[in-house]
């Protein structure tokens, strides 16, 4: 299958990988030199170097032949009028757009068919807040995907020195949750992620993949040794379009908000739209502010700004001040685990938020999802199981799974099962895998679907 991708930044780029992994047909557009050498010299993929707006550009790209436009330059306009000109020049059949304009996200009449016919457009400022909301609602879990249209529930958790069960063998904590509805799926540890087996046991310091029913959070949390307080009062920094999204879900639920930015116009619409807030302006990253205002006395901190090293810089202040819980928004990946690594609890990659939501969406038939987690070579797929999958009719246990493959839950009938390995799945089950990359022939052998795109 033949893709044009535009734009060659850091979703461009991994978008691209992702498919040229897959042994898709890719070709990106963008117009600085250097991302299309680097496109070309690091990645088995066509580049062409031009504007993403142009036809002519598209035109030599092959838009003409493609079966999928995805445009995800940091211009709203390039990525809509990209789109538009692959259905002017042929029958592309899935155009994605990465739009950040909310204006134009409410329009969807504009977008959709019966205007631009984008089939889908993505915000990465809300995916992003969504995801923060979700840290805040569950305050210890380093991330949150919810699965299975809401019904399953992955949590990320930190395992301390409080934890009781750290040394034991996984293969003792039946016990931890009688009714099965609860899997360690995947531990993070040293920067890599084991699928754990029952020989396997927690480590202090791994970040834990647990997954559970939403409603047995909080469960889980109490049998690794982890209490939490809800959050009340949240002070954010910068009122981006991130911020407002988070701040307009937190005076809603009436959580107590204050919010710092460096400019001040920003501030005086902020104030102006959001009357529940404070808002306060600070043209630096002063500690002296923060001290004035109580920072000591928030139960979490988020920083939203447009600049990592200010969202960095500001994250670490707050913890040092006191605050319990600090997530920060960072565009660069390489940032992602250093922060981790010095003490900032949550760490939300705009990038990763937009990546999933595509990658979710453009997988063929049977397969509903593919969710990439924690370092990104963590990737959950969600499937429809047929008659002819190896996977149905015996014991998980009899099964010979691939290393680093693992059976985290079925939905049948709209119940959730957390399978054991006496569980069988069925026809029809939701069937949700998750592997540590690079297993995706494996995968199709087993539930004989192909996991490719479109």
């Amino acid at each position: 299958m033949k893709v044009v991708i535009v734009g060659g930044g850091e979703v461009g780029i991994h978008i691209a990988t992702r498919l040229s992994e897959e042994n898709q047909d890719v070709v990106l557009i963008d117009n600085d030199p250097a991302r299309v050498r680097y496109a070309r010299e690091s990645l088995d993929i066509q580049a062409v170097l031009g504007e993403g707006s142009s036809p002519r550009v598209l035109a030599r790209a092959g838009v003409g032949e493609a079966e999928m436009v995805i445009a995800v330059t940091t211009s709203d306009e390039v990525n809509m009028i990209a789109c538009l000109i692959a259905s002017a020049q042929a029958s592309t059949p899935i155009k994605i757009a990465r739009i950040r304009n909310i204006e134009f996200v409410q329009e969807t009449d504009v977008l959709g068919e019966g205007g631009l016919g984008i089939d889908l457009h993505i915000n990465p400022e809300l995916e992003a807040a969504q995801a923060i909301y979700k840290m805040i609602e569950i305050p210890k879990a380093t991330e949150v995907v919810d699965l299975a249209d809401g019904r399953v529930r992955l949590v990320g958790i930190r395992i301390t020195d409080q934890c009781p069960v750290v040394g034991q063998q996984l293969r003792y904590l039946s016990e931890f949750h009688p009714d099965k509805q609860v899997l360690i799926a995947a531990i993070e540890r040293a920067g890599r992620t084991i699928i754990p087996g029952g020989n396997d046991s927690l480590e202090i310091g791994d970040n834990i993949w647990v997954m559970t029913m939403p409603t047995g959070v909080s469960h889980v949390l109490a049998g690794l040794g982890i209490t939490c307080e809800p959050i009340k009062r949240v002070m954010m920094f910068g009122g981006t379009n991130v911020g407002r999204f988070i701040a307009e879900k937190l005076l809603a639920d009436n959580y107590n908000l204050k919010i710092v930015d460096t400019d001040y116009d920003r501030c005086m619409r902020l104030a102006e739209d959001l009357p529940k807030a404070i808002v306060l302006h600070s043209a630096f990253i002063d500690q002296d502010l923060f001290e004035e205002e109580n920072i000591s006395s928030v139960d979490a901190f988020i920083s939203v700004s447009s600049d990592d090293e200010e969202n960095i810089l500001s994250a670490l202040l707050a913890k040092s001040m006191g605050v319990n819980k600090v997530v920060t928004v960072l565009e660069r990946p390489t940032y992602t685990q250093l922060v981790s690594s010095i003490g900032v609890d949550n760490v939300v990659s705009k990038r990763q938020a937009a990546v999933n939501r595509i990658l979710a969406y453009i997988r063929k038939g049977k397969v509903r999802s593919a969710i990439t987690l924690g370092n990104e070579k963590t990737e959950i797929i969600e499937f429809e199981a047929l008659d002819t999958s190896l996977i149905v009719g015996k014991p998980l246990q009899e099964i010979d799974f691939p290393k680093g493959v693992l059976v985290i839950a079925a939905v049948r009938n709209g119940e959730v099962l957390i399978p054991g390995g006496k569980d069988e799945i069925q026809p029809g089950d939701r069937v949700l895998i998750m592997t540590t990359g690079g297993k995706i022939k494996a995968i199709e052998r087993l539930v004989s679907v192909k996991l490719n795109y479109f």
